[in-house]
């Protein structure tokens, strides 16, 4: 049985694979992964390999501030936060590279909510 946020977390991630066009079943698998397990969970707007390597990193089980100094701001600008644990590391890690972001900006960034 699933709860609603884990429900809206994968409806989130579908409409970013639909807007993005990036789907790749072995992120998806990693992506749902996090969701289930309570984690941050991530996709991407990047078609770059190394972006979407990057972005199953973090949902396969590293969080953002393992990175230390990277990711740049480029990279966070790329993810899209599907779940309220992930919402709040990009909003960590945007504040340390001294560009603070709203919470309410990063959770709606990237979807359209008519999408989910």
């Amino acid at each position: 049985m699933t709860g609603h946020f884990t429900t809206v977390s994968i409806a989130r991630m579908d409409a970013a694979i639909r807007k993005y066009e990036n789907g790749d079943s072995s992120y998806e698998a990693n992506c749902v992964r996090a969701i289930f397990d309570n984690r941050p969970a991530w996709w991407s707007t990047s078609h770059q390999v190394g972006a979407m390597q990057f972005m199953n990193k973090l949902n396969f089980d590293r969080g953002l501030a393992s990175f230390a100094d990277y990711p740049t701001i480029e990279v966070l600008d790329t993810l899209v936060p599907l779940n309220a644990a992930a919402v709040e590391e990009l909003q960590i890690a945007y504040a340390v590279r001294g560009e603070p972001k709203e919470a309410d900006e990063l959770d709606t960034r990237h979807t359209d909510p008519e999408e989910v």
